[in-house]
């Protein structure tokens, strides 16, 4: 079970790594509804014996030895708004995606940055099919089409990601205690 301070410890990681434009939020309450921001909700799971999916629908659930890790952790995809459909009277867009995290994993920092980096191979693809341009909301998924390139996007983004935890927490970033 995760407490407060563990969630924060978790989002402060996470933020301490990811570019400014990019919100690390705990509640939907936090979210930045500035143009170009991407807030990342990250969802604590409750229980060790409540079953889950990813987001392709595949089971992923808890035994004696710890967890099944899914291989997708992001329900949905990325949701793009307009700021001035949701209240907001500025022009642009706000993106929104929730990040699944269950309290027992044993490696949650590597699990995190595995998640993040899927994050950012997602807002690449938002990129590429300019959904910040198309009016109204958009939802971005994975492009699985070209699973090779997904592939070594997402190897690229997980480097990336490793090398500002390095940065950011010296070489022995996983022994440091977040959770």
């Amino acid at each position: 079970m995760f407490t407060e301070i563990d969630r924060e410890r978790i989002r402060q990681f996470a933020a301490d790594i990811t570019p400014k434009t990019w919100n690390i939020v705990l509640t939907p309450k936090e979210d930045k509804l500035e143009p170009g921001t991407l807030n990342i909700l990250l969802s604590f799971k409750t229980s060790q014996y409540e079953v889950y999916s990813d987001g392709r629908g595949q089971t992923c659930y808890s035994d004696e030895r710890g967890i099944e890790i899914c291989r997708r952790m992001i329900p949905g995809g990325m949701l793009f708004m307009d700021l001035f459909d949701i209240g907001i009277d500025r022009k642009g867009k706000v993106a929104q995606i929730v990040v699944q995290l269950w309290p027992q994993y044993q490696q949650m920092k590597k699990v995190l940055l595995q998640e993040l980096a899927r994050v950012a191979v997602i807002r690449r693809r938002a990129w590429e099919v300019r959904a910040y341009k198309q009016a109204g909301p958009v939802v971005v998924k994975e492009n699985l089409v070209c699973e090779r390139n997904v592939r070594l996007t997402l190897d690229k983004a997980l480097s990336l990601f490793t090398q500002r935890a390095i940065r950011h927490h010296g070489d022995n970033y996983l022994e440091h205690k977040m959770v």
